[in-house]
C-alpha cells in the first residue's frame, strides 16, 4: 500500500494559521487604531503637564465653546506701522507653551505673530479634531487679522509635522500669501497606510496633497533626512506636487528639526524665502 505524502497537506495547514494570525493581527491592528486615533494623532493629553504661563509680551485670545474655552498667543509686532502677520501651527507633540524661539525670531523680522492652541492642548478645552481645530484657528485668523497693526497683504502660514496639514488646510478658507512646512506629511492616510489601515477609517484626513497643489503660493517646504516619524519621502513628494516651491532637506530626525548644526541656516533660508516672496523686506544679510 502507497504511503500518503503528508507534507503538503501539512505545509498548506500552516500556512492557512499564518495567513489567519497575520489577518487577525491587522484587524486588532485596524480596530486599536480605529478606536484610538484621536489620541494617537493628537496626543495633548500627554503634554498637558508641561503647561506654562506665557511670557509678559503675550496677549492671550479666547475662544468660547461648548464646556470651555480654546486659547490662542498673539504677540504684536513693534512699531507704528502694519506689519506683516505669521500664523504659526506646531506639531502635535508640542504646545504653544514651548514656541519661544518661533517668536523670537519672526519678533525680530517684525512680524505679530499668532500661536493657535488646538483643543485639548495646554489650556486649550475640549476635544481636537481636523473639523474642530479648524473652525478654531479660523476664528482666531479672524480676530487678529482684523487689527489695524497687522498688514493684510503680508499674511504668512507656518506650520511644523501636523501643523503643516492644520496650515495648507486653513489656507484652503482663509489663504494667505505665502506658506512654509517643515516635516510635514502629504495625508494622514498615507501615514495610515504604511500599516495597511484602509483610509475609509481615518475620521481625521488631512489631505494635503489634495490642497496644497490648487493653492499656487510661494511655498517653502523642508524636512529631515532621517526622520523616523514622516519620512523624508512625504517632504519631497510635496514639494514635486507644489507649483513655486523651494525645497531643503536638513541633516536630523523628527524631533531635533533642522538638527543641531542647521538652525542657523535654517532661518536665513526663511528671511530669504519671506523677502523673495515680498512678505519681508529683510534679507537674509539684514
Amino acid at each position: 500500500m502507497a504511503k500518503t505524502n503528508t507534507r503538503p497537506q501539512l505545509f498548506r495547514k500552516l500556512l492557512g494559521r499564518l495567513v489567519t494570525i497575520a489577518v487577525t493581527v491587522w484587524l486588532l491592528v485596524c480596530a486599536m487604531l480605529f478606536v484610538m486615533q484621536e489620541k494617537m494623532i493628537y496626543p495633548g493629553w500627554v503634554m498637558n503637564l508641561q503647561t506654562q504661563p506665557p511670557p509678559a509680551n503675550v496677549e492671550v485670545l479666547e475662544l468660547a465653546i461648548d464646556g470651555g474655552q480654546v486659547q490662542a498667543w498673539f504677540v504684536p509686532a513693534s512699531g507704528d506701522q502694519p506689519a506683516p502677520l505669521v500664523v504659526y501651527f506646531h506639531g502635535n507633540g508640542e504646545l504653544v507653551d514651548y514656541q519661544s524661539h518661533i517668536i523670537k525670531h519672526y519678533s525680530l523680522l517684525g512680524f505679530n505673530v499668532l500661536l493657535p492652541e488646538y483643543r485639548g492642548f495646554g489650556a486649550s478645552k475640549g476635544d481636537p479634531s481636523q473639523k474642530n481645530i479648524g473652525e478654531d484657528v479660523a476664528a482666531f485668523y479672524d480676530m487678529v487679522i482684523k487689527r489695524p497693526g497687522v498688514d493684510t497683504a503680508r499674511v504668512l502660514f507656518h506650520g511644523r509635522s501636523l501643523g503643516g496639514a492644520v496650515a495648507v488646510d486653513l489656507a484652503a478658507r482663509r489663504k494667505p500669501h505665502a506658506l512654509i512646512l517643515d516635516s510635514s506629511f502629504t495625508s494622514m492616510t498615507r501615514m495610515a497606510g504604511r500599516y495597511l489601515v484602509p483610509s475609509f477609517m481615518l475620521r481625521h484626513p488631512y489631505r494635503t496633497d489634495r490642497v496644497l497643489p490648487e493653492l499656487n503660493l510661494p511655498t517653502m517646504i523642508s524636512h529631515g533626512t532621517h526622520d523616523e516619524i514622516i519620512p523624508v519621502r512625504h517632504g519631497r513628494d510635496l514639494a514635486k506636487m507644489t507649483p513655486n516651491a523651494v525645497f531643503y532637506e536638513y541633516n536630523c530626525m523628527h524631533n531635533d528639526f533642522p538638527g543641531r548644526t542647521g538652525a542657523e541656516q535654517y532661518w536665513q533660508r526663511v528671511t530669504e524665502f519671506l523677502h523673495e516672496a515680498g512678505i519681508s523686506s529683510l534679507s537674509k544679510n539684514e
